[in-house]
């Protein structure tokens, strides 16, 4: 069985236009959140007895914010006795 738009009546028109309307702005609602790309780089730059030198860099494609900044320092590769080395706010 077809209908067609012409055979509705005025209420079941406008309840038709409602509901599309309804249906259009649930979509308009979503925000779409934009992928960050965050690269971390950790280099050792001079080790001794005494002395550690690192450099570590932070790149992104979206601007974030930092509040502090430093290293986690492990003897196992799975971290579990981590020391936390933090220089303060950047």
């Amino acid at each position: 069985m077809k209908i067609s738009l012409c055979q509705l009546s005025f209420m079941q028109k406008i309840i038709l236009v409602i509901l599309f309307g309804f249906l259009v702005s649930l979509n308009a609602c979503r925000q779409v959140e934009p992928d960050t790309t965050v690269i971390i780089t950790e280099q050792i730059l001079y080790s001794s007895s005494e002395k550690l030198r690192m450099l570590g860099r932070l790149i992104t494609n979206q601007q974030i914010e930092l509040i502090d900044h430093g290293f986690y320092i492990s003897g196992d590769e799975i971290f579990h006795h981590q020391l936390l080395f933090l220089w303060g706010v950047k």
